[in-house]
């Protein structure tokens, strides 16, 4: 096993390996990144460079915001505890633009996990750690707070990252890019395997922003939510069943149900 990181920080150039026959990961699978700065740093190579594909290029002051990974689910190995498997798919959200790579769209999100980390305005993406062996991928990035004194912590009861460690827990604010942005609406979205399961939800902003949780691709929920300025969100109720999330109550002034 093999344990190899970058730093997120001051990023010109990022170049993705690919596999190849006879390799590790074929060629349809991303086999690791190579990541250039600005100034004197040497570049970082995290997870295994076999075959260079495509490169992205950062100007000076663009930032990495977000990155996203598709994760294909049928390599279950490691003592037969962890379902692990191999990215196929990176998309990066900079300041200015998004890039995807392999870009292909026949890649099925309800089919593969779905990784994301998007900075807020308490976080930011400070490093990318990509951990691996001959037969899975172990991608995360590592946040750090804006401001000192700040954290997000998260809350989890049923002890989830404990027995599905390769999950990431996606973090989403009331108030997001500054204290005056608040949440104005949020929709739920179906499963395509189980079309009564909440796999997704789409957060909107007064701003426009809008922030995507989980799987947004299949039908959206008969009810959203639509959220008055002058309302304060005082409690959120999850119900689920062995299948997954069933449905969602968001307390105000009056219950509202996705």
């Amino acid at each position: 096993m093999a344990y190899t990181f970058a730093d997120l920080h001051g990023v010109q150039r990022i170049l993705f390996s690919k596999g190849d026959d006879g390799r590790p990961r074929g060629s349809n699978e991303i086999s690791g990144l190579c990541i250039e700065y600005y100034g004197p740093r040497r570049p970082a190579i995290i997870g295994q460079w076999i075959s260079e594909g495509s490169s992205l290029t950062l100007e000076q002051r663009e930032r990495i915001t977000g990155i996203t990974l598709l994760v294909t689910k049928d390599t279950m190995t490691y003592r037969d505890r962890y379902h692990l498997g191999r990215v196929v798919q990176v998309s990066i959200f900079t300041s200015t633009r998004t890039e995807m790579y392999l870009n292909d769209s026949s890649l099925s999100m309800d089919e593969h996990n779905i990784l994301r980390f998007q900075e807020s305005r308490l976080e930011e993406l400070s490093s990318l750690a990509w951990i691996f062996n001959d037969v899975w991928d172990y991608s995360r990035v590592i946040y750090s707070p804006k401001a000192s004194g700040s954290q997000l912590l998260t809350w989890d009861p049923f002890k989830i990252s404990v027995y599905r460690p390769w999950i990431a827990p996606q973090k989403a604010l009331f108030k997001e890019t500054n204290q005056d942005d608040i949440l104005s609406s949020a929709a739920g979205f179906y499963g395509l395997k189980y079309p009564y399961v909440i796999v997704g939800l789409r957060l909107n902003y007064e701003s426009g922003v809008s922030i995507d949780i989980g799987d947004v691709t299949g039908p959206q929920a008969p009810r959203s939510i639509e959220l008055d300025r002058s309302e304060s969100i005082i409690g959120i109720e999850l119900f689920k069943d062995m299948l997954g999330l069933v449905s969602i109550n968001v307390c105000f002034s009056a219950s509202s149900r996705i």
